[in-house]
């Protein structure tokens, strides 16, 4: 029996060529990632400024 022909690729749809990189993260991890950082980040500032956090808060 003879061997089957190399695959091409031929007739590929082409489904999920647009999903990028696969080693990386996906855009909404990072838009989460990033997110998550501002809010602690803004989190912090203003228990700061209030007093409830930092040297302001013992008694």
């Amino acid at each position: 029996m003879a061997d089957p022909p190399p695959y091409t690729g031929a007739g590929d749809t082409d489904i999920g060529a647009d999903r990028g990189s696969a080693t990386g993260a996906s855009r909404w991890v990072s838009v989460l990632g990033i997110t998550a950082a501002i809010v602690v980040v803004l989190l912090i500032v203003v228990l700061h400024l209030t007093g409830t956090l930092g040297p302001g808060m013992n008694p």
